[in-house]
């Protein structure tokens, strides 16, 4: 920690910035400071945590989308009138129509992977990572695969196969220190799988 007589000369500016990245960034410091804070927590809660940190933080601090809104929109609202007729038409229960509708509106946000590819093009960000992260482009697009398919898997998961097919994943190679560890070996524990590491 710090006290006031080590930031006094420039107190002000400080206390603004501290002010400005609290009510912009809050949420997202939480969610990574909890991380830190937090005794025990599960490996998967961890992966989560980080995995939501990052895409809070590329929706604050990148666009995000596809194309502009007031296009989307009405794109959007064209595809909810087709989409309306074509589940009545396939007899899609009723209480459903509003859920699947709902969902249209995120059809114009970057998915986790890429955000994640958005990150490490953006210098700011890169500049901050160690050198030598991944040992080419395809190391770096594969961990980039793996995190969506990882998050995904814990996230909505459709059975441990599939879950144990993605961490298997973690264990051929490539992937530098991302590859390697506590996170791996304790979600493996989890799931009882065993992985050989190289």
């Amino acid at each position: 920690m710090f006290r006031f007589t080590d930031i006094q000369d420039n107190s002000q500016m400080i206390l603004e910035s501290w002010k400005y990245i609290s009510e912009t960034l809050g949420s997202i410091l939480e969610l990574y400071m909890r991380v830190y804070y937090t005794p025990i927590r599960h490996t998967k809660d961890l992966f989560l945590s980080f995995a939501q940190a990052i895409e809070g933080f590329h929706r604050i601090h990148h666009n995000g989308k596809y194309c502009e809104y007031s296009v989307f929109e009405s794109i959007r609202k064209e595809l909810e009138q087709l989409l309306s007729v074509e589940l009545k038409n396939h007899n899609v229960k009723e209480e459903y129509h509003e859920s699947i509708l709902n969902k249209i509106q995120y059809w114009n946000e970057f998915s986790l992977k890429e955000r994640l590819e958005n990150l490490f093009k953006d210098e700011k960000i890169s500049s901050c990572l160690p050198d030598r992260l991944f040992e080419n482009s395809d190391a770096k697009d594969k961990f980039v695969k793996q995190v969506r398919d990882t998050r995904g898997s814990l996230t909505h998961p459709t059975g441990l196969f599939h879950l144990k097919c993605c961490i298997r994943k973690w264990g051929d190679g490539g992937m530098g220190w991302w590859g390697d560890g506590v996170t791996k070996k304790a979600l493996c524990t989890i799931l009882g799988e065993t992985v050989h590491y190289k």
